[in-house]
């Protein structure tokens, strides 16, 4: 029998409750032979995002033990480009979200990584700033959209480490001038992705104190919000800019990595591993047993095993504790051998869309351009038969709908059975329907067009191919390597069309930006006026909700204009994990790079293993 500690969490507060009782010599002996095999268990109410109030119960955690893993990226195990985001996007210098932190993270009050009844991702990015905790940053206040006052959380202190550089930090404090450093620097260096963003959006820095830090802007953008609270990591300000303030490059050699994060990183053989270990001066504690000090386990061990057959073969042994990004191929294998192991799928970062390269189109018909037609691109998307694909290509082991917002995003997807009939026709396989459409578009015969792919994605392309076929499109596949698509992409050379376009995604404020005028990531040459009016007045919101209403208008818009034939079905990738892993339950991705954030809750179960 479990004994249970009643938990409740209501407006984020917790009411403990612990009741024993006694009646006797005989029956203390009883409680006592009991508790030497109870286990101890949280059973919390807690609130989705829908507002429904939910029971979930958390086994009470243990100290020790080190996770075994692959770090993987889109199935692939890489070793990272760099261990310093300046000089490369963070998800490819992944080992940061270990060793460094945001300054503000996902809520685990709203749902810890073990509990299934909450979304996959937990409730973050997709919920808005209000209901983020803060890491290095503990709140701030927004004055006025263009200052905002941060103030700095204390008694946060960096990695207590020798550092090979000679850098004395020494696990001192970090404070608002560390903060003020790790920002500018990702808004100035050249090589920092946010260093392509539009130099008006570079704000002014004013430290009054040592926990205060003050930024100034001269406009307001909603994903300023985002890219400053979700996407740079705190770093000493002495190991990136020296007493001349000129850049060390200190950080890109992994030995001198230093953090607030909850592991250390101390060992690292190029494609073979990485080893962290915890953090004793880690400063955050379990909100749920909140005398316990984060994080649980002794440390981190992620493996570079690149065959996927390998990765399985270890898995399945008990030599790696867990598994992301397994394919749904696998899926039905795995669980016929090992029905133990924990498992969850992975819905896909977006739905499966073909980028219409629009070269000056926009909202209008371009003469002598088939793509360039609204018309021609619904009978497009009109032609593909979403529920074959989903049934034979897939085996149902994929995200049916998922076009033009995220699901993640509930103030903004709109599920297939709710679409307007209109909307729902364009989506909906109907070769005849299709044919009259290119006919009434002067193409009764069908035209001649391309696709752009990779390997990774024949049996997809086949697909739509065969189904423009039926309305007498003749698609060429254009089959290409992964370098030379990424090259064609990035200079928005490629011809007629592509396999991935700006199909939305699951970080809402940067989904406008793949439609804009002449915006570095929209690769489809799209020039829509309305569109990029849109844009503004829905990033210049600083309401939540009236933000939200006109990116729900901009979604529909896209979706009837069909710049991507989207809402194509895409495999889930799933996540496996053994048994004596708790409070893990595939937890991942709490923000943009939090890939490693979910650990510092999680722990392993000596007994089990």
């Amino acid at each position: 029998m479990k004994k249970k500690l009643i938990w409740l969490t209501l407006s984020c507060l917790m009411v403990v409750a612990l009741v024993l009782a006694s009646c006797g010599p005989a029956e203390e002996e009883a409680v006592e032979e009991e508790e030497e095999v109870a286990e101890e268990t949280l059973t919390l109410l807690l609130t989705k995002l829908d507002g429904t109030v939910v029971e979930v119960e958390v086994e009470k955690p243990e100290y020790g033990g080190v996770v075994t893993l692959v770090h993987t990226r889109g199935g692939a195990a890489q070793d990272p480009s760099d261990f310093d985001q300046g000089y490369k996007t963070a998800w490819r210098c992944w080992s940061l979200d270990a060793t460094n932190e945001n300054f503000m993270g996902g809520d685990f009050m709203r749902g810890p990584c073990g509990t299934k009844e909450f979304p996959f991702y937990s409730d973050f990015p997709a919920f808005p700033v209000s209901a983020r905790v803060g890491l290095c940053v503990e709140k701030f206040d927004m004055e006025d959209p263009y200052r905002w006052v941060l103030h700095v959380r204390k008694g946060v202190y960096f990695h207590d480490k020798l550092l090979p550089c000679g850098v004395p930090v020494n696990g001192r404090e970090m404070t608002a001038e560390d903060v003020a450093v790790s920002l500018r620097r990702m808004y100035e260096l050249p090589s920092s992705w946010m260093g392509n963003l539009p130099k008006e959006t570079l704000p002014r820095y004013i430290i009054p104190d040592k926990y205060t830090l003050i930024l100034e802007f001269d406009i307001f953008q909603y994903s300023y919000i985002n890219h400053i609270f979700d996407t740079v990591f705190v770093v000493p300000k002495e190991l990136v800019r020296d007493e001349n303030d000129q850049e060390t490059e200190f950080l890109r050699d992994w030995e001198n990595s230093c953090g607030t994060g909850p592991f250390l990183l101390v060992d690292y053989v190029p494609s073979t591993y990485m080893k962290y270990e915890r953090n004793p001066n880690y400063w955050q504690h379990d909100p749920y047993f909140p005398e316990n000090q984060l994080p649980y386990l002794d440390g981190i061990k992620a493996l570079f095993i690149g065959e996927e057959t390998s990765r399985i073969a270890a898995l399945r042994t008990g030599q790696l504790d867990l598994q992301f990004d397994i394919t749904w191929q696998q899926f039905d294998s795995i669980r016929a051998s090992n029905p133990e192991l924990g498992w969850r799928a992975v819905p896909p970062s977006n739905g499966g869309t073909v980028g219409v390269q629009m070269i000056d189109g926009g909202p209008v018909t371009v003469p002598g351009r088939p793509l360039g037609d609204k018309s021609v691109r619904q009978a497009l998307s009109m032609a593909i038969d979403r529920d074959l694909m989903y049934e034979e290509l897939y085996q149902g082991k994929a995200t049916k709908w998922l076009y033009f917002w995220h699901v993640d995003t509930p103030q903004l997807h709109i599920p297939y059975d709710e679409l307007s009939p209109d909307l729902k026709k364009i989506y909906t396989y109907d070769v005849e329907g299709a044919k009259a459409l290119l006919a009434e578009a002067g193409y009764p015969d069908g035209f001649k067009t391309s696709i752009l792919c990779t390997s990774q994605y024949e049996d997809e392309v086949v697909f739509v191919q065969s189904c423009f076929a039926d309305i007498g499109v003749d698609c060429t596949i254009d089959m290409r390597e992964a370098a030379v698509v990424t090259s064609l992409t990035h200079n928005k050379a490629y011809k007629d069309m592509k396999w991935g376009g700006g199909g939305g995604g699951r970080h809402f404020y940067d989904v406008p930006h793949y439609l804009a005028t002449d915006h570095y990531s929209n690769s489809q040459r799209i020039s829509d006026p309305w569109w990029d009016e849109m844009k503004v007045k829905a990033l210049r919101q600083t309401d939540d909700t009236k933000m939200y209403e006109v990116l729900a208008e901009m979604g529909l818009y896209a979706m009837e204009q069909c710049y991507t034939i989207g809402g194509m079905p895409r495999p889930n990738t799933y996540c496996f994990w053994q048994p004596w892993l708790k409070n893990l339950c595939g937890g991942y991705w709490w923000g943009v790079y939090d890939y490693y954030e979910p650990y510092r809750h999680a722990w392993i179960d000596q007994d089990m293993k």
